[in-house]
């Protein structure tokens, strides 16, 4: 399955990508987090002052969702990086229970929850958490959050440039968290996944730690 993890043309791609003009981390640009959201990245502070009038709005959302869950503020960084290490494994995932390739607007609809349980006195990022459910959830089941996810979602996808690629957005949420974390990520329309992708053993490979190679 590992050896196969490569393609010329892979169904994701990274949305770390400056939020105003768009350079990626993959350019050799080194992207620096919102202080004050810790969501978007910019490539420079000239680039978060000019974005800042269309940035401000979600800065104060996902500024008062972290001071509404002050306590769960540690577990959603803690799940941001674990997730971030294991997006080459996670992304085929959603790709695949979503069926973005066959209809590339079910982001527009639907969502990924990806639950997690964590595992105790794990120092290892990369075993901090395993996969208990994944699920494709509709956003409208979402009850109150609902439309701030649409919002997320139209955001993002104007951000991504598409087409070529489409958006999807990832719920992930650890067992007895109050949060949950969207996570935004992009996928190359007309893309494949790995042959003889399996999500059983994608699952069985991140719940044993294994980072996948981009």
């Amino acid at each position: 399955m590992h050896k196969s993890a490569n393609t010329s043309r892979p169904a994701y791609k990274d949305l770390r990508l400056c939020a105003w003009c768009g350079k990626s981390n993959g350019s050799g640009v080194k992207l620096l987090r919102c202080s004050g959201c810790q969501v978007d990245v910019f490539c420079s502070k000239e680039c978060q002052k000019a974005a800042w009038p269309t940035h401000k709005a979600k800065c104060h959302a996902n500024r008062a969702m972290l001071a509404a869950h002050a306590d769960d503020a540690e577990e959603i960084k803690s799940l941001r990086h674990w997730t971030r290490i294991h997006r080459p494994s996670i992304y085929p995932l959603a790709i695949h229970a979503l069926g973005a390739l066959e209809d590339p607007s079910v982001g527009s609809r639907d969502l990924y929850r990806i639950e997690v349980r964590t595992r105790l006195n794990e120092t290892k990022i990369e075993r901090k958490y395993e996969i208990v459910s994944a699920t494709v959830c509709s956003i409208d089941s979402m009850g109150p959050l609902a439309p701030q996810i649409h919002a997320r979602y139209r955001a993002e996808h104007e951000r991504a440039n598409a087409p070529p690629h489409g958006t999807l957005l990832l719920a992930m949420h650890a067992e007895g968290s109050q949060s949950t974390n969207l996570v935004p990520m992009g996928f190359e329309l007309g893309g494949q996944l790995f042959p003889g992708f399996s999500p059983e053993k994608a699952i069985a490979a991140i719940n044993a730690g294994y980072i996948m190679p981009l």
